[in-house]
């Protein structure tokens, strides 16, 4: 009986893991329901776009909604528990409407009727995301460079962007200083991973580097976003909750080589992606 009700329970787990997926808020079924939605709104933008049913000064903002429909698709897919090899297409897409779109937009931070040289909310994580991501996945260079002509089309420079952007191209000049006034959560939104990258290339720096990821994660990624970008999407009625990864802690992780055993099971922190990497590298 001990042995039947042993088997029983091993039998749930794996039940349990098949329909939850990599997130454990929400379960496969739900993320396929927001998988599905935004591939039909792709697909109805583009339908509109190609029949000239799109106005002219819309047109811009309908491509930026396209990269964000993307990018939840990918997150989500990866929610889901989706092979990283299937997560390509939509970060390419992402990567194209996003180009396109924030040539033309200002997406910079607006306050007073002042524009800084920085992004805020949302399309601070976006951007954000975009750089860790298409680090994480190795993308080709010559389309991550496109994120670049974002940048420098703004002159935004920020200190996590740039420390991402140059382990993934080496010859980009160091930037002296950022580019923002310190305003709009940015910086206090991501304080801890700040401080990381600025500790000491040797052991004992490592090990704060490290340090400061978990505490970042464990104390800031999720509640210092309250008021703002992905903060309670869980808790909607509606279905707009994609996961909440902190992919930037992957990226940054890797790039400062740390232990992450620390963190390596925090629910925000990515660990295929960041396995995915370490075997792509080998390859």
């Amino acid at each position: 009986m001990k042995k039947y009700a042993v088997s029983l329970f091993l039998i749930f787990l794996i039940l349990f893991e098949y329909k939850m997926g990599r997130d454990k808020i929400k379960n496969k079924e739900y993320f396929e329901s927001i998988i599905t939605q935004k591939k039909e709104n792709i697909s109805f933008y583009l339908n509109a776009l190609k029949n000239n049913r799109v106005a002219i000064d819309r047109k811009y903002v309908v491509l930026n909604s396209m990269a964000g429909d993307c990018l939840t698709s990918l997150i989500a897919k990866y929610s889901a528990g989706y092979p990283i090899e299937e997560l390509y297409t939509d970060y390419y897409d992402a990567l194209e409407y996003m180009h396109q779109s924030w040539m033309v937009l200002d997406n910079r931070a607006y306050l007073k009727d002042t524009k800084y040289n920085h992004y805020f909310g949302s399309d601070y994580d976006l951007m954000l995301w975009m750089l860790s991501l298409g680090y994480l996945l190795d993308v080709e260079k010559q389309k991550y460079m496109l994120l670049l002509e974002i940048l420098d089309r703004f002159s935004v420079k920020d200190l996590l962007y740039e420390t991402i952007i140059k382990a993934k191209i080496s010859e980009r000049p160091p930037i002296t200083e950022e580019s923002y006034k310190m305003i709009m959560d940015m910086p206090w939104a991501y304080e801890s991973l700040r401080h990381a990258v600025k500790e000491t290339d040797d052991e004992y720096g490592k090990e704060r580097s490290s340090a400061l990821i978990e505490h970042f994660l464990n104390k800031e990624f999720y509640q210092r976003h309250k008021g703002f970008s992905f903060y309670d999407h869980h808790k909607s009625d509606n279905n707009i909750y994609y996961g909440y990864w902190s992919f930037e802690s992957a990226a940054i992780a890797d790039i400062l080589s740390v232990d992450i055993s620390p963190f390596e099971n925090n629910k925000y922190f990515p660990k295929d992606m960041y396995f995915y990497k370490k075997s792509e590298r080998r390859k």
